[in-house]
């Protein structure tokens, strides 16, 4: 959008090195929403210009991939700060049936100004740094603007970010795909003219990040769930098996509470896990735990997990009703507050995980049942 400072030497450059290596393609741009002379500019040295009318970097790549015409699609920006000298060796990872050949400019050369000094030593190796550990992958730059894949591949794991996280979503979703990816050096050159960038450092470093943690609920919500629910358990074990004393500390009635808390946000952070490894399985993004989905939609979900939350609500009002009647022997007197406390908590807590567990049933009922009928209509 509006480079119409580049957009002919971009497009010029392009189409020489595609002559010189005698590599049977065109240049596609995908103009979204120029005011400038871009549009003109990029004809003139030869490019298909197609139309994006939907904001943003994703959306124009999407467009990009949805119009290209050849299996085979090299994406890069429009700014003259990448070199298409490397346009065969990028053909030739594909010919070597790679799925998907990101450019890296770390393990190349980032010239002298290229890169802002944020991006280049905190923003990009961060956040590829996360995205190596959530994912598992080798990929060292997740937002080099140039890279190479297969139409057909990227089509098939639906991409759908329109911003700028899109050059994450290419990784992540082809990650959890198991497509085949490599990485080739590349440079990044400085601009020829001063210009405006539409990255926008923290808007954009956080969309990134959430798409990272909304692909990975191992780690955004299932770790710290089963921390909370661990520590809620020992916490409450310690006050109400050993009367509330370890390593000289004496826990009472706050510890019950707080550890309650912990136990409600555990339990509760593990469901939505499972929901979110669910609808990631359903929507094949994600599929290490197939096997168990699969049983998951052949069984009867609802009915199993009902009775399993009215069994735990009726066994902490049992355990509520035989705190009554230890009340009703003192002919209703006043407790004490740690007292009162260890002797109804069992049962609430009981009673609490049971109506998560029922509701929560409903929930992951409906999401089986809109999938089966998605498949059925499918």
């Amino acid at each position: 959008m509006n480079e119409e400072k580049t957009i002919h030497g971009c497009v010029s450059e392009a189409m020489r090195f595609l002559e010189l290596y005698e590599i049977d393609g065109e240049v596609l741009v995908a103009d979204n929403g120029s005011t400038d002379n871009s549009i003109e500019l990029a004809k003139a040295a030869g490019a298909r210009v197609t139309h994006v009318s939907a904001k943003g970097y994703g959306s124009a790549l999407l467009g990009g991939i949805d119009a290209a015409n050849s299996e085979y699609i090299l994406m890069a920006d429009a700014d003259q700060t990448y070199e298409w000298k490397d346009v065969n060796r990028f053909v030739e990872r594909l010919d070597e049936n790679y799925d998907l050949v990101m450019g890296n400019r770390f393990t190349g050369v980032i010239e002298k100004n290229a890169m802002p000094f944020l991006n280049k030593y905190l923003g990009n190796p961060v956040l590829s740094l996360i995205g190596k550990i959530l994912f598992k992958t080798k990929v060292g730059d997740f937002h080099c603007g140039i890279r190479a894949f297969r139409k057909s591949k990227m089509q098939e794991i639906n991409l759908t970010s329109s911003g700028m996280e899109f050059a994450s979503e290419i990784v992540i979703k082809s990650t959890l795909a198991n497509l085949k990816i490599t990485e080739i050096p590349t440079r990044l050159r400085v601009p020829p003219y001063d210009r405006k960038p539409h990255l926008r450092p923290i808007r954009d470093g956080w969309r990134h990040l959430r798409l990272m943690l909304s692909y990975a609920p191992k780690y955004a919500i299932a770790l710290p769930s089963f921390l909370s629910l661990l520590l809620g358990l020992s916490i409450f074990s310690v006050v109400y098996f050993l009367s509330g004393e370890i390593f000289q500390i004496q826990l009472k009635e706050h510890s019950l509470l707080i550890s309650s808390a912990l136990i409600f946000i555990g339990f509760q952070g593990i469901f939505s896990w499972l929901l979110a490894e669910y609808s990631l399985f359903n929507n094949n993004i994600k599929r290490s735990m197939e096997n168990f989905f699969s049983k998951l939609e052949k069984s009867k979900t609802l009915e199993i997990f009902l009775f399993s939350g009215v069994l735990i609500f009726f066994l902490g009002l049992l355990l509520n009703f035989n705190a009554f009647n230890y009340w009703q022997s003192l002919n209703y007197g006043d407790l004490e507050n740690f007292e009162l406390l260890s002797r109804i908590g069992p049962g609430f807590i009981l009673m609490i995980l049971g109506l998560q567990f029922t509701f929560s049933s409903f929930l992951l009922e409906t999401i089986k049942t809109s999938n089966l009928q998605r498949k059925k209509n499918f």
